[in-house]
């Protein structure tokens, strides 16, 4: 566990990192005969302010890690970690299903070839039932994330994954291959599994669950935390929340020409007007040259497409047609009209109706209650 702040965070953080360090330490002492898992601490205090965020605090943790596992594995003989060797990515206040660690770690041993893995998620909706605007903040920014991921699966987009910080795992070694966790103030875990994602070793794990702590955090950008803290300060623009759902159906008929694309020259103009403008500003046609001079068969060309096409590629054309044809709009229409293109009518009229329609379209299975634990409830 990584307590972190950098030299210049405000007086109250340093105080609240150190008083919690404190009291972590003594309950270690309390309850460490009572349970065969080992505690490591780490004191990240007064980080240089270039680079301290929660990517440098999730590196050190990570790297920390490596060094353990290193330790613990390497020898004469021995010069790499075995595959078996996983990292979790935690936040405080997340709480796990009983069956968490288990889950992921069999999700790693039945698929070899997969390197990193999205865990099944849910905002801890439980802990804000006092606070209307705080669920509210809670619910929309759970359905905009879950919207956005459900719009690139419609669309065809073979990576679209949650990447959560709070909400991954990696093997060691694939850590190691990638040089490790970024130090990015903001979006760390989309950049880091990203990697993975453009070479098909990126999966997720829905057999078990995570519920995430609703806390609104003013100072770290694109996370749920910031999204809440902006929604309650009135900084979002609850009328412009969500990307049409117009950019999904224009990916759609993108993806759509992949395989014909691998046997003749694509014309732009069978696509849709912002998209033409959007592959014109990206050299697509050279693009495309660049990949059939270097395949020799439809899977490798598909290969290639697709780590030029990424979810960044993808998000990239979202926000070039939000800001030249398609603005943004309310989320809740958007969401309804994304269920339409789906097949699947709005079931109730409800924001939580409608973001439980997301969860289960998205797979989420009925997992063990972790609103409370054995510490209390969430």
């Amino acid at each position: 566990m990584v307590y972190y702040h950098g030299k210049s965070s405000p007086l109250h953080i340093q105080e609240t990192n150190s008083k919690l360090y404190n009291q972590t330490e003594k309950w270690i002492k309390q309850h460490a005969k009572n349970t065969r898992i080992r505690y490591h601490f780490i004191q990240a205090f007064a980080l240089p302010s270039k680079h301290m965020g929660v990517g440098l605090a999730r590196k050190i943790g990570m790297d920390e890690a490596i060094d353990r596992f290193e330790q613990a594995y390497l020898g004469e003989e021995t010069t790499s970690l075995p595959p078996s060797l996983i990292i979790l990515s935690l936040d405080a206040g997340a709480l796990v299903a009983p069956n968490y660690l288990v889950e992921v770690r069999k999700h790693f041993a039945k698929h070899k070839r997969i390197a990193a893995t999205s865990i099944n998620f849910q905002l801890a909706l439980k802990q804000s039932t006092e606070d209307p605007k705080l669920r509210e903040a809670a619910l929309y920014y759970e359905l905009l994330t879950r919207y956005h991921i459900q719009g690139l699966r419609y669309a065809g987009h073979p990576h679209a994954f949650h990447t959560l910080g709070s909400a991954m795992a990696v093997r060691a070694i694939a850590y190691q291959a990638q040089n490790g966790m970024n130090r990015r103030k903001a979006n760390e875990a989309f950049h880091f599994l990203h990697k993975f994602s453009v070479v098909d070793q990126l999966s997720e794990v829905l057999s078990t669950q995570l519920s995430l702590p609703i806390t609104p955090v003013p100072h770290i950008p694109l996370t749920p935390g910031y999204f809440i803290h902006q929604y309650l300060t009135q900084q979002v623009s609850m009328n412009q929340l969500a990307f049409h759902y117009q950019v999904f159906e224009d990916i759609k008929h993108f993806l759509q020409k992949v395989p014909e694309m691998y046997t003749s020259s694509p014309s732009l103009e069978k696509f849709s007007e912002p998209m033409q403008y959007f592959l014109q500003t990206q050299g697509f046609l050279k693009k495309w040259e660049e990949i059939q001079y270097h395949v020799t068969s439809y899977k490798s060309f598909y290969k290639r497409f697709f780590r030029w096409f990424s979810v960044l590629k993808a998000l990239q054309y979202m926000h070039f047609a939000r800001d030249h044809f398609s603005p943004n709009q309310p989320l809740p229409q958007m969401a309804h009209q994304l269920l339409a293109l789906l097949g699947k009518p709005q079931s109730s009229p409800s924001l939580l109706g409608l973001l439980n329609q997301y969860r289960t379209i998205q797979c989420i299975i009925s997992s063990p209650d972790i609103s409370t634990s054995r510490y209390g409830k969430s």
